[in-house]
């Protein structure tokens, strides 16, 4: 019997002939025939999702994904973490041919995000597949910035061949105003409050990460009316 795709009826009977002159036929069943159904086993397949790098934009973030599946797509949802709140749901707001289109909602402030697809197909199994495959342990994630604006009075320079190691080091900026210097993990969470205070022009404050694992982080300036994100790794040998 050739191969055949889910979802296919497949009908069938068997018919033999002996070798005797009169040349006997039967025939199994003896009326009617067998008959089944292949099931569909696989689950939607993602392809050309949308990855959001580092943004300054606030969103909404529109996201869209092109997924198949022999038995068609009874429900695709895109999950999403915005910082540290919990993770949300919202189901896809529209579909072309195979491309459904989804959205994450605006933010208001700087934060990382999180997002994965789900979707189900429409066989009698509801097939599930998530995109990345292992999500929630495995997803997209990046970082939002809002209120990010040109800085004319702000330079931020960071030496970041010092971050390969444990040993402190100077972190230089120019401004006049009050600022806050601080370090947050992927998640838009403060691990360390480096400097604040009334700034002095010119300004050297000494970093010293030995307090921080290896991982991405993100240094941040801030004063009244001004915001500057700095992402920068590092590493423990």
């Amino acid at each position: 019997m050739p191969s055949a795709t889910p979802n296919t009826f497949i009908r069938y009977y068997l018919r033999a002939v002996d070798l005797s002159p009169n040349q006997n036929v039967a025939i199994d069943p003896a009326s009617g025939y067998y008959a089944f159904n292949i099931e569909d086993g696989t689950p939607p397949q993602f392809a050309n999702t949308t990855v959001w790098s580092d943004t300054n934009f606030s969103g909404p973030f529109p996201v869209q994904s092109l997924i198949t599946d022999f038995s068609g797509i009874s429900s695709a949802l895109i999950f999403y973490k915005l910082g540290t709140a919990l993770w949300d749901s919202l189901a896809y707001d529209s579909v072309q041919g195979d491309t459904f289109h989804f959205h994450i909602p605006p933010i208001s402030n700087s934060m990382a995000i999180r997002y994965y697809l789900k979707a189900y197909d429409a066989s009698s199994r509801l097939n599930m597949a998530t995109d990345p495959a292992n999500a929630p342990n495995v997803t997209y994630i990046f970082y939002a910035t809002v209120g990010i604006n040109e800085m004319p009075k702000i330079e931020l320079m960071i030496n970041r061949i010092f971050l390969k190691s444990i040993n402190p080091d100077l972190i230089g900026f120019y401004t006049e105003e009050d600022y806050t210097l601080e370090v947050c993990n992927p998640l838009g969470q403060r691990v360390g409050l480096i400097s604040k205070g009334k700034g002095k022009g010119n300004n050297w404050i000494r970093f010293n990460t030995w307090q921080l694992s290896s991982g991405n982080y993100f240094l941040i300036l801030k004063t009244k009316n001004r915001l500057l994100i700095e992402q920068f790794l590092i590493i423990r040998q």
